[in-house]
Parts: C-alpha cells; sequence; structure tokens
C-alpha cells in the first residue's frame, strides 16, 4: 500500500551504481524513531530515474520500498519507546541475507509476475 506520507523522487546522483532506489538513512551506532527518518514529514524514495521508463520497473521497484517501508514503519509502531536500532534497520535492508529486502524483490517480483500475465491474457 502507497502510503500518504510517501515521496518518489528522480535522484540519480545519490545513488550507488548498484541501487535502483534508496531511503532511509541508518546509522549502525544510534536509534532512531520513525519521524527521524522523514524529510518534510515524508519518507523520500530516492529512484534511478530509469526506473520510470518501464511499468514493470516502477510496479516492482515501488512494491518493493513500499513493502520494506511498511514493515519497518510497524516495528516502530511496536517498540515499546518508538525507537528501533540503526543496526536491526541496516540487517533488515542490506541486500543478500535472506531478510526484509530480499522478501521486497520477492513482492515487487510477484506483481510483476500478476501483470505479465494479466496483459498476456488480453493480448
Amino acid at each position: 500500500m502507497l502510503e500518504d506520507d510517501v515521496r518518489f523522487v528522480a535522484a540519480d546522483a545519490v545513488l550507488r551504481d548498484d541501487e535502483d532506489a534508496r531511503w532511509g538513512a541508518f546509522r549502525s551506532t544510534q536509534s532512531d524513531a520513525w519521524e527521524d527518518l522523514l524529510i518534510e514529514d515524508k519518507t523520500v524514495v530516492k529512484l534511478r530515474s530509469k526506473v520510470l521508463d518501464s511499468d514493470e520497473a516502477i510496479l516492482c521497484v515501488f512494491a518493493h520500498e513500499m513493502h520494506e517501508s511498511n514493515a519497518i514503519r510497524r516495528l516502530f509502531a511496536e517498540s515499546p519507546d518508538g525507537t528501533v536500532p540503526g543496526a536491526r534497520l541496516i540487517y533488515l535492508t542490506e541486500p543478500g541475507r535472506k531478510n526484509l529486502h530480499d522478501q521486497a524483490w520477492d513482492e515487487g517480483d510477484k506483481l510483476v509476475y500478476r501483470l505479465q500475465r494479466e496483459l498476456g491474457g488480453k493480448s
């Protein structure tokens, strides 16, 4: 689900070569509150502009980022003091750990597969 407090912006210059999108600025040495991750009361997801060239890429990347941010939003809501250690957030969102990040790709891929099936069935 796309929340009202999320903004997607093209920001190629700030992304690493291996990133299509990124949000948050987690530091392993501190704990953050959800509000610490917001810019002007919004979660800002920085996108590689080429993502916007393909419906499948848009669907997959947006679904991925929303799956991650919604799950992390729930972690903050469930935390007794409203904070989550940065090291935990990094662990959850780092590639290649069979973690939330990988689950988010699975969700994005599932939606793309569904879109392709639906479009293929209409041809």
